[in-house]
């Protein structure tokens, strides 16, 4: 099962929330959790996710959806 939501939150910033179950049988690990955060580049943002018992994913992303001119060392 796979549902996610999205919502544009301003001109270029956005929220997206993921939530996946997946069969028993996939070879993940029982727990998983990160936390990124990206200033530049390309949909910089922060980005939280969490994996749970081989079987559940969520996630919670803000980011800008905009992209990164490395030239110039700022959003296009």
């Amino acid at each position: 099962m796979h549902n996610d939501k999205y919502w544009k939150l301003s001109k270029h910033k956005s929220l997206e929330l993921e939530f996946d179950w997946f069969e028993p049988d996939r070879e993940w690990g029982m727990f998983g959790f990160s936390i990124s955060l990206r200033r530049k580049g390309d949909h910089a943002g922060i980005l939280v996710y969490l994996e749970l018992f081989e079987k559940i994913f969520f996630s919670i992303e803000f980011y800008d959806s905009r992209h990164w001119d490395d030239d110039n060392d700022t959003f296009m």
